[in-house]
């Protein structure tokens, strides 16, 4: 079975009509490796969007960091959530990201909440304006 590039339907063939949404099945042309990982973060297999995550953040991959940021606030899975936001805090300055952190701080799932936390400390963030 193949993943449709657009829906994440199965499908049987690796190209041609969706069965699900009837765009094609297969990646467009010349889609790059960094890309299909982006693409990756809304997989549907949970394990393979962490992994997609983490390899992002391992690699570098700037351009993954406002869908990493959506991910880290919005995920149904909180170890997705969790590695997107260990993935974004290697691609970008805690100070950068000092309203999300302080939402996930706040409000975010516990393991998400706790990094949040401690990136904000260590950009030198006190714990009262995560009260206010």
């Amino acid at each position: 079975m193949y993943w449709c590039f657009h829906c994440y339907g199965l499908n049987p063939e690796p190209s041609g009509p969706c069965r699900h949404c009837g765009r094609e099945v297969a990646a467009p042309d010349g889609i790059s490796f960094d890309q299909r990982l982006i693409w990756t973060l809304g997989h549907p297999d949970s394990d393979r969007a962490v992994l997609a995550a983490r390899t992002l953040g391992a690699r570098g991959v700037r351009a993954a960091a406002p869908r990493l940021a959506e991910i880290a606030v919005d995920a149904e899975d909180p170890f997705l959530s969790v590695e997107a936001l260990r993935s974004l805090l290697q691609l970008e300055d805690p100070e950068a990201l000092r309203p999300l952190l302080t939402e996930l701080a706040r409000s975010g799932p516990f393991v998400a909440a706790e990094i949040a936390r401690e990136a904000l400390q260590r950009s030198g963030t006190p714990n009262r304006s995560l009260a206010e």
